[in-house]
């Protein structure tokens, strides 16, 4: 990524503000170099006032031909609707990455422009803190140069992996949802540790710092 690229997220929810944090924090781009735009204009402008980013809240998105990455980060149930509304905004001169869970390079090609260049992508919202866990694969008019783009965006905010296509559901279920059962498990151990007599801060931090030290654990042995 140079100083000049613009990276466009279409859609502003947790996973995109996720990356934007992720992004800004590695210091990959700059907040000038970003821009969002949602159909809430209050969540653009809380974007905006908490990270300096770069809003498009204009109707239509009139300035998503300036980017040369875009990032579909709405809801999947919005593809039709969303590309359908801003197809015309787009170029094949521009690369599109998806973070839709659940939806083919094969469908979202036809929805844009011929022959644009499609990266399906996987991120997990630890792409926040730089430990993130992203899958990438290529659609069927993606190229190296197109892989390596999305590669040193998701490589910024944790690591990366290539799979085939086929796997992608797999890795939307071990990764991309598996951060949420992490929680869910760290909740029920702080739960515990208070129910057994332990005051919150006490059984939170102790929580905290056993499943970070079960995880460097898992890293550094067999």
């Amino acid at each position: 990524m140079t100083k000049d690229n613009l990276v466009y997220f279409l859609g502003a929810g947790a996973m995109a503000e996720a990356m934007i944090k992720g992004l800004l924090g590695q210091r990959v781009l700059m907040a000038k170099q970003i821009m969002a735009a949602d159909v809430r204009v209050e969540r653009c402008q809380e974007l905006q006032q908490q990270y300096g980013i770069l809003t498009d809240q204009t109707d239509g998105c009139r300035l998503l031909p300036q980017a040369s990455v875009v990032v579909l980060s709405f809801k999947p149930k919005d593809l039709r609707s969303a590309l359908s509304s801003y197809r015309a905004q787009l170029n094949a001169g521009q690369l599109v990455i998806s973070i839709l869970a659940g939806i083919p390079t094969s469908q979202l090609e036809k929805f844009l422009p011929q022959e644009m260049p499609v990266v399906r992508a996987m991120p997990n919202t630890a792409a926040a803190v730089g430990l993130a866990a992203t899958a990438i694969c290529p659609g069927q008019y993606a190229e190296t140069q197109h892989l390596a783009v999305a590669e040193a965006l998701f490589s910024a905010t944790g690591i990366v992996r290539q799979v085939p296509e086929p796997m992608m559901d797999a890795v939307t279920a071990l990764s991309g949802s598996g951060p949420a059962y992490v929680y869910l498990l760290a909740e029920a151990m702080q739960a515990g540790g208070i129910a057994a007599g332990l005051d919150e801060a006490t059984a939170s931090a102790l929580t905290e710092q056993t499943l970070l030290g079960a995880a460097s654990m898992l890293r550094a042995s067999s």
